[in-house]
C-alpha cells in the first residue's frame, strides 16, 4: 500500500472528529458533554429596525466556551451591550456545561478591560502575538 495526501472538505474533516470525539469523549476524559465544536453568534440591536450595537461569536469546544469575537459598533452605547453579550457568552457556556471560559484579547484593548471587571484572569500573555501587539488570554472557572 503507497498512502497518498488528497485534499478534501473541511466540513468531512470536521464531521469525521466530532464523530469519532462523541464516541471516545466519556470513554477517554469521563466527560458529561459533547465534545464536538459549536458555534454560536448573538447581536444587540437598539430596536428591530436598526443595525446591530454590538456582535459576538463564540465557540463550545470540550467543556471550553470561547469568545471569538466581540464587536462594538456603537460607542455611545456600547460597553452596555458588550456587557449583555458577555453576560449571554456566560450564560450559553452554563447551559452547556462548560467549566472554562476564555478569551483571546489585545492587551490594553477595551475588552481585556471588560472581561477584567467581570471577573476574568489574565492565563498568558502572548507577546507580538498578531499585528506585533501584545495579546493576552483571559480565563474564568464557570464551575
Amino acid at each position: 500500500m503507497n498512502p497518498v495526501i488528497v485534499s478534501c472538505s473541511v466540513d468531512s474533516i470536521k464531521s469525521l472528529l466530532a464523530d469519532r470525539a462523541a464516541l471516545t469523549a466519556r470513554e477517554q476524559y469521563g466527560a458529561p458533554f459533547d465534545p464536538s465544536a459549536r458555534s454560536f453568534g448573538f447581536a444587540v440591536h437598539g430596536d428591530s429596525q436598526t443595525p446591530p450595537i454590538a456582535v459576538m461569536l463564540m465557540t463550545i469546544a470540550g467543556g471550553v466556551a470561547t469568545i471569538d469575537e466581540l464587536i462594538v459598533a456603537s460607542p455611545s452605547s456600547g460597553s452596555a451591550a458588550a456587557s449583555m453579550l458577555v453576560r449571554r457568552f456566560e450564560e450559553t457556556a452554563s447551559y452547556h456545561n462548560c467549566h472554562k471560559a476564555r478569551a483571546l484579547v489585545k492587551q490594553d484593548g477595551a475588552t481585556a478591560e471588560l472581561l477584567t471587571r467581570a471577573g476574568y484572569r489574565v492565563e498568558a500573555l502572548l507577546k507580538r502575538h498578531y499585528f506585533q501587539a501584545d495579546f493576552i488570554e483571559l480565563v474564568r472557572w464557570l464551575q
